[in-house]
């Protein structure tokens, strides 16, 4: 029984500490984008919200993702768009941004060997943040909140 007890304590720390909600800033807090998880399903929405708002969102599900391989990667004001983001992995099910303003891969680009790169999200004014440890890495190019 104790032993129950201690796995099922363990279990709802581990679980009950990941974060639902992230605001990610540009480093001149200029643009923000908030992702929220609700179970398997993830938004990541322009602007600062608190909730899913009517538009301006993209929806994932993102049950295929191992934990150790969850994260996001981005970069403000790249080309033409406000922000341009992947979440490799993740399963487009709704996609209600502005195309021209916007620009979202589930798919990370590949060197020319065609292995999957962040080489692109390492450059001044990108970042690649990991869910798993709740922080960005390497520690630039956006602010977390």
């Amino acid at each position: 029984m104790k032993l129950f007890l201690t796995s099922l304590l363990i279990v709802l720390f581990f679980t009950s500490c990941k974060k639902d909600t992230y605001h990610i800033y540009s480093l001149d807090k200029e643009n923000c984008i908030t992702v929220k998880d609700i179970g398997k399903i993830r938004y990541i929405i322009d602007g600062k919200h608190s909730s899913v708002p009517n538009d301006n969102y993209i929806k994932l599900d993102i049950s295929g993702i191992a934990s150790m391989g969850d994260g996001l990667a981005g970069c403000w004001n790249n080309e033409n768009f406000k922000w341009d983001i992947v979440n490799d992995k993740s399963i487009i099910i709704e996609n209600k941004l502005d195309p021209t303003k916007f620009r979202f891969s589930n798919k990370l680009p590949v060197d020319d060997r065609g292995i999957p790169t962040q080489k692109k999200y390492r450059n001044d004014n990108c970042f690649t943040f990991d869910f798993l440890r709740g922080e960005l890495l390497p520690d630039k190019g956006a602010i977390i909140e």
